[in-house]
């Protein structure tokens, strides 16, 4: 146990000094390529067109209302175009990320500029392992809508069949591999220089040899996350308890409050500081990955 609060502790002296990765974590959180990309696009029936690139659910929502029909061609044509975008952006965040890390441990110039500049060298690969991690749940999504025909006739199907559930903690599993895989793949690709199959294959290789590894820091990044959570939970409920008291007075019942509070300053605050901590805790994994990859690959 020793070797993983070592690890951990590394990785939080390097992402607290180095605040440049705070703010490619943040790029990642705002174009939805964060600490969870993998397992977002797994754990949803969304349309089919959201699932090709994983849209994060801001982008989704202005998806939505340039053109409110995501089933129609244009809807998939805006859908796509944004999402190639924030995919793109996501991607040249990720490969700074892994290049800055790489350059902390190897005592050379950490700049946003150096890691961008590396982030638009290895840009196409990264692109395409991301679109390629992204295909158990395009699969998946693909499946479901040849048999029963539409995302809203697919839920009522599988919800009446008892099947939902089975889908769901199917597309966790596979994004769950998918993004164990990628952690190895997009770090052989950086790193090692290989090409999209042969990064591919040693991610699958490292994820076969070091699975258990894995399974431990991906338990404590849960764990952690969960206890932060729970600690922010409670005083920010009483914190805010006045602010969603008088909002929800002025809406119908069952209204989603979320959007409301966040259009007032108590809720953009609030949001922000959610945001730069989530920030953080994207760089942290990163960074994590990559110590784990240097060290045992």
């Amino acid at each position: 146990m020793s070797e993983y609060v070592l690890l951990l502790q590394r990785a939080w002296q390097v992402v607290f000094r180095y605040k440049v990765l705070w703010m490619l974590g943040l790029i990642a959180v705002i174009v939805g390529q964060d600490a969870v990309f993998n397992l977002r696009g797994a754990l949803r029936l969304d349309p089919l067109a959201d699932v090709l690139v994983n849209l994060p659910l801001p982008a989704a929502d202005l998806v939505r209302a340039v053109a409110p029909d995501t089933t129609g061609a244009v809807g998939v044509l805006v859908t796509l175009v944004l999402g190639a975008v924030l995919i793109a952006v996501g991607a040249a965040a990720n490969g700074a990320l892994l290049v800055l890390t790489q350059a902390v441990e190897r005592g050379d110039d950490v700049t946003l500029k150096v890691g961008m500049q590396a982030g638009g060298k290895y840009l196409r690969p990264l692109v395409t392992l991301r679109l390629l991690l992204n295909m158990p749940a395009i699969a998946l999504t693909l499946i479901a809508l040849l048999i029963a025909g539409g995302q809203a006739a697919v839920t009522q199907a599988m919800q009446a069949a008892g099947l939902l559930p089975v889908f769901l903690i199917v597309g966790l599993i596979a994004g769950v591999f998918a993004g164990a895989i990628g952690v190895g793949a997009e770090r052989a690709c950086v790193f090692d220089g290989l090409g999209v199959i042969e990064a591919l294959k040693q991610g699958a290789a490292l994820l076969r040899r070091l699975l258990s590894r894995y399974f431990i820091v991906t338990g404590i990044f849960i764990a952690s996350a969960l206890l932060v959570i729970f600690m922010l939970a409670c005083p920010l409920s009483i914190f805010l308890s006045d602010t969603v008291n008088a909002l929800a007075q002025g809406v119908p019942l069952g209204t989603n409050l979320t959007p409301l509070l966040l259009s007032t300053p108590i809720g953009v605050a609030v949001g922000a500081l959610l945001v730069i901590a989530y920030a953080f805790f994207t760089a942290f994994t990163s960074v994590v990955w990559t110590l784990i990859y240097r060290r045992y690959a």
